[in-house]
């Protein structure tokens, strides 16, 4: 690991005000000290691989619990925030702090030139976020995971053929052959199968922790992979930005406005639970972390 002065990150106005805190301390990694002030307490990861890496989601939802307004100009979730400074901010530190990044092919189709890094939110703290992943030991991008069942890449997504960013491609049997078509010859790019009719996401976070030395997962979306995740019980906490906002359930054009999470749904004996961890507020917005518990099937 790299050590030396870092850059002091200046935050955002109006920044976060703590609300409660029930974090229970633990072993791994802290957040540096500038950190801990700006985000009103500190951040436990774990610094070395389990059997899976320690799984984090990370959404903004409105405050009738929809996470896009499903419009073509206004699909990401910074519609949903209002362009919430707090909001990048906080996601910005999640990208700093992971070693992989994950992302359904349809969050990729809906935000084509966005690449999953602290720098490419373009805050006031793209120094400071770099040397967090230093002084941590990680690689200066953390690798980008797209699941796909159908392995129906565009080449023309930013994320795709980069030098700076290598790219996992994990997908299905059927969706792998498809993937590799589209992708050959791409640098810095490798297309895994992880299931005949679904991606296993816990054979793929196995992978990750056994393969790449993956520590922790971020997870950015979308609510069809997330439902994934928690049916196969690979979600340890989600960080949840509540918008103000109220968008409703239908867009213009008719088409349906999802939800957080979508495509399972749980009996309601064995449902995922959500256990509050800590509660910060900036401005309008709430920050709500929470421990994730699903059942074991």
């Amino acid at each position: 690991m790299k050590t030396g002065r870092p850059p002091v990150p200046v935050g955002f106005e109006p920044g976060f005000v703590l609300l409660f805190d029930d974090a229970a301390p633990g072993a791994g990694r802290s957040l540096p000290g500038p950190f801990r002030e700006l985000y009103c307490g500190d951040w436990i990861v774990p610094d070395s691989p389990r059997s899976r890496p320690h799984t984090v989601v990370n959404f903004v939802a409105s405050r009738d619990g929809r996470i896009s307004y499903a419009e073509p100009s206004q699909i990401g979730g910074a519609a949903v925030s209002g362009g919430s400074a707090a909001d990048i901010w906080l996601m910005a530190l999640l990208r700093a702090r992971c070693d992989a990044v994950l992302v359904g092919d349809g969050t990729v189709r809906a935000e084509p030139d966005h690449l999953w890094t602290p720098e490419f939110l373009g805050t006031h703290d793209t120094a400071a976020f770099a040397w967090l992943r230093s002084i941590e030991g990680r690689s200066p991008a953390a690798l980008h995971v797209v699941c796909s069942a159908t392995g129906e890449i565009d080449p023309a997504w930013a994320v795709v053929g980069r030098d700076d960013v290598h790219l996992v491609i994990a997908t299905t049997t059927a969706g792998a052959a498809m993937a590799r078509a589209r992708l050959s010859g791409r640098p810095n790019t490798e297309v895994v199968d992880f299931g005949a009719e679904r991606v296993d996401t816990n054979a793929l976070g196995r992978w990750l922790a056994s393969e790449r030395d993956v520590a922790v997962l971020l997870c950015e979306g979308g609510p069809g992979l997330y439902g994934s995740l928690l049916v196969d019980g690979a979600v340890d906490e989600e960080f949840l930005t509540l918008s103000p906002r109220l968008v409703g359930s239908e867009a213009s054009s008719g088409t349906r406005r999802p939800s957080l999470v979508e495509g399972v749904g749980f009996d309601p004996a064995r449902a995922p639970r959500s256990v509050p961890i800590s509660l910060r507020r900036a401005g309008e917005h709430l920050m709500l972390r929470s421990r994730i518990v699903t059942a074991l099937r």
